[in-house]
């Protein structure tokens, strides 16, 4: 796996981009772990259990339920938030309706 962060890390840099350290993380799946730490940039990554990516919860164990209540959590401040629209009279019904089904 270090190896694989290596060259990952020569390539990028190939480009002019750059793998970061602190938004690296490490999650293992499976029952061999990982004995030395992996690095970037000479820093250690974090071995987590879970982590956010692109808004969902990920969780090693494949346990849902976070990520579910999470987005279940979020959901009361969209429809706040969107309360001019709901309320407006220049959009129509069927595409509030569009829009509310989307959501």
């Amino acid at each position: 796996m270090q190896d694989i962060t290596t060259n990952l890390e020569m390539e990028a840099g190939k480009v002019g981009l750059r793998v970061s350290a602190n938004k690296t993380k490490l999650r293992q799946v499976g029952e061999v772990e990982v004995l030395q730490p992996i690095t970037v940039g000479g820093q250690n990554v974090d071995d987590v259990d879970r982590f956010t990516h692109l808004g969902s919860i990920l969780a090693c164990d494949g346990d849902a339920e976070a990520d579910v209540n999470c987005r279940i959590g979020k959901a009361p401040s969209v429809f706040q938030r969107m309360r001019s629209i709901w309320s407006s009279s220049v959009i129509s019904t069927d595409t509030k309706m569009w829009l509310y089904k989307a959501l």
